[in-house]
């Protein structure tokens, strides 16, 4: 090849990358910060939460994204849930535990759940009720009813009766109907504590208000 179709070629390849479908301004795109597509997180939020009212969940992602970037936990959180149920975006359970991670160091409680979920279950990490346990001791410090709950039945499973009725009475002070539901029996049975049918009954009519039917059985079937 003599040189001057070699400098046509060489002149032919520039002129492509600089084209708009392959050139300069593609790079530029690809390697981008991230749009901001909110100016502020409640705004960010409020957009979020509309469009996944409407199961636009892909619509909803740029958001989360961007209330995430400004920190805000409960942002992160409904990222991870999108990342963690492949709503809007492909599943990726790294991902999901990070954006929980992050939401659950800013005390965001239904993040530390969620982790603590993915542990318990082994989704995407190895799995691990002790660590899992942390999680939901985290969410139940931060009063969240659902993490004193699990952390109740991480005590169950374990055998750990002394502390069974600690948590399940801190979940159902938080209006936690499952909370309720495991005092009710640990006084019906005597697990880690003396049996007391009468304060079973109490438990299980609370468990009843809050909804749980398995507490109005226990109500019914429970002698005063």
């Amino acid at each position: 090849m003599n040189d001057k179709k070699h400098l046509v070629l060489v002149m032919s390849f520039l002129a492509a990358l600089i084209s708009p479908a392959f050139g300069v301004n593609a790079l530029a795109k690809e390697h981008a910060p991230a749009e901001e597509v909110c100016n502020d997180v409640s705004e960010c939020l409020a957009k979020a939460k509309d469009l996944i009212d409407k199961n636009d969940y892909e619509g909803a992602l740029p958001y989360n994204e961007s209330g995430c970037r400004h920190d805000d936990a409960k942002s992160c959180f409904l990222l991870g849930l999108q990342y963690e149920t492949g709503r809007g975006t492909v599943q990726n359970y790294g991902m999901a535990e990070s954006y929980h991670e992050k939401s659950c160091n800013m005390n965001y409680a239904p993040a530390c759940i969620n982790i603590g979920y993915m542990y318990a279950q082994g989704n995407g990490v190895s799995r691990d009720l002790s660590t899992a346990a942390n999680y939901f001791e985290k969410a139940c410090s931060l009063n969240d009813g659902k993490g004193c709950d699990n952390l109740a039945q991480y005590y169950f499973e374990t055998k750990d009766t002394d502390k069974i009725l600690h948590y399940a009475e801190k979940a159902c002070g938080l209006n936690n109907d499952k909370g309720c539901l495991k005092v009710a029996v640990t006084y019906k049975y005597g697990l880690g504590t003396a049996k007391d049918n009468a304060r079973a009954r109490e438990y299980f009519a609370k468990a009843c208000r809050l909804g749980n039917q398995s507490g109005c059985k226990g109500a019914n079937e429970t002698g005063r």
